[in-house]
């Protein structure tokens, strides 16, 4: 079995055996964040709500870092 991290955050399906890994939400590639997995576009769409949440406590943790340190946000 794949490692728990490499599921479909939706729905919890495993890579087939040809694919190493599902495709990741491109906002966490170009943020350079933790990768989130989905086995197609159906379940990312039924998983948005819940990730576009997680995107925006990121946007709002480097604005606090940012401003801590006296910079502006990268975003």
């Amino acid at each position: 079995m794949a490692e728990q991290s490499l599921l479909c955050v939706n729905c919890a399906a495993a890579p087939p055996a040809h694919r190493r890994t599902w495709n990741r939400c491109t906002i966490c590639v170009e943020r350079n964040l933790p990768s989130t997995y989905y086995c197609g576009e159906e379940c990312m769409l039924a998983h948005w709500p819940v990730h576009k949440e997680y995107h925006k406590e990121q946007k709002r943790k480097e604005k606090l870092e940012a401003e801590a340190e006296g910079k502006e946000a990268t975003w």
